[in-house]
């Protein structure tokens, strides 16, 4: 069977789309990418799925298995002509021209733009760094191109900076999953959890419960632990490690009570919790030693009362006075 790309003419140098990486590839087996990968860089020649097999050294029938799992996933999309099938890239985000070639069309008008010269000063003094022209380009197709709103943007940075995540390629990517699953406001982005992916499966892989997405009541738990609580990814993660130890198991309601009393007594470090946890075990030490000798003795009391009592008891019986019994 032969195989080929029906694209633009290439150089030596291959593109591969971000979308891929972060939508296709990292779902996929790592046979199919390397198929997906030889089949890119030979775009527009006709390769064959033996040409496939003996230079990736794999079965012949893996690379037709690898072709038909990039078809049936929309990454490949198959035309039937004279060649036996043709197949060519998915264009990722077709209704979205590049970014390059936008930013380049679009710049002269949008200098002049004083929203989008606030929003880029505004973004700069957000992530402390002076943006490159590459980073321009990204926020003018974010801003023009796509139409996302000043208030979005500004709102996705201000949660980036404050999780210490100064990069705009990550705010660029939180952006685009924002806009690809239709969300248009600051209200709506609140209630995604797209902002906190690595927390929120953070705790749940901590809590042994990686294998499946929280639940309504435990994403509450979580969003408030960063959203109102204001703690770092670090002190949640501790947090979540104590419960384990304690309760042997996941226990939401145990971790809320411990970040409730870090926050009470305004533990906000790792060096804090360790110093609180010394301090502790100190205390129980000292009390453990202060009440040992005090139950011993109130016993001893005791005894000797009792034994008194009964000796006096014997000798009133007996018309005799307790010194008889000395």
């Amino acid at each position: 069977m032969k195989y080929a790309f029906l694209c633009q003419d290439i150089t030596d140098t291959v593109v591969l789309a971000g979308e891929f990486i972060d939508k296709y590839m990292t779902k996929a087996n790592g046979e199919f990418v390397k198929v997906y990968l030889y089949l890119l860089y030979h775009a527009k020649e006709d390769v064959t799925s033996a040409d496939i097999a003996n230079a990736l050294n794999i079965l012949e029938s893996d690379a037709e298995r690898a072709v038909a799992y990039w078809l049936s996933e929309g990454a490949l999309r198959e035309r039937q002509d004279e060649i036996p099938m043709t197949f060519m890239l998915k264009e990722l985000k077709q209704e979205e021209p590049e970014k390059a070639q936008v930013a380049c069309a679009m710049r002269n008008d949008i200098a002049d733009s004083e929203d989008f010269s606030e929003l880029m000063y505004a973004a700069q003094k957000y992530m402390g760094i002076v943006f490159s022209q590459k980073d321009y380009s990204t926020f003018t197709y974010l801003y023009e191109t796509l139409g996302i709103s000043y208030s979005l943007i500004e709102y996705v940075l201000e949660e980036a900076v404050s999780k210490n995540k100064k990069s705009v390629r990550y705010v660029e990517k939180v952006l685009l999953r924002m806009h690809n699953d239709g969300i248009r406001t600051v209200e709506q982005a609140k209630e995604s959890s797209l902002l906190y992916q690595e927390e929120i499966f953070g705790v749940m892989r901590i809590f042994g419960l990686g294998n499946r997405n929280p639940g309504s009541e435990e994403l509450r738990y979580i969003r408030r632990w960063f959203d109102e609580y204001k703690f770092s990814k670090e002190m949640v993660f501790e947090a979540c490690k104590k419960t384990m130890k304690k309760m042997y198991g996941p226990n939401f309601d145990y971790t809320e009570g411990t970040l409730k009393n870090w926050m009470k007594d305004d533990v906000r470090t790792l060096a804090q919790v360790e110093a609180r946890d010394e301090q502790h075990g100190k205390e129980k030490k000292v009390q453990k030693f202060q009440r040992a000798p005090v139950a011993r003795g109130n016993f001893v009391q005791r005894k000797d009362d009792i034994d008194m009592a009964a000796l006096q008891k014997v000798a009133a019986k007996f018309g005799q006075g307790a010194e008889a019994w000395h």
